[in-house]
């Protein structure tokens, strides 16, 4: 299976992981959310939902990852900052790409990954469910 950890970007250190399950279904995608946002998404994606208070931070910098089931890191980004020198599943990993990653959430958007060619950027609106439009 697979791993999302999320980073906490003021010390680096993992504060959240989530083993996931299933099989995304073609043109699908993969939501991770707080119930009251996956209640309200489409039907064609895997839901990995946060209760309570355990959701995503939004700090300066901080970092979500994906490792699969030999721990070799699949994709990642850090939001609000670049992020250097994570230790993790003994590697030290640098999310930067070439620069520092200029994103931030800034009220009622979503960051979000084109499928066809990787990339990160800012949606304006939460695309929960649906496909990512920049």
């Amino acid at each position: 299976g697979y791993d999302l950890v999320l980073i906490n970007g003021s010390n680096k250190t993992a504060y959240k992981t989530v083993t996931l399950s299933g099989t995304i279904p073609v043109n699908g995608y993969l939501l991770v959310a707080n119930q009251t946002l996956l209640d309200a998404s489409g039907a064609a994606i895997v839901k990995v939902p946060l209760a309570g208070n355990d959701l995503i931070q939004n700090g300066a910098p901080d970092a979500v990852v994906l490792f699969d089931g030999a721990d070799v890191l699949v994709d990642g980004i850090s939001y609000e900052g670049s992020l250097t020198g994570i230790s993790l599943r003994d590697q030290t990993i640098d999310l930067v790409d070439g620069r520092a990653t200029a994103l931030a959430d800034i009220g009622d958007t979503s960051l979000c990954r084109n499928p066809e060619n990787g990339n990160w950027f800012l949606c304006p609106l939460p695309s929960s469910g649906g496909a990512n439009v920049p």
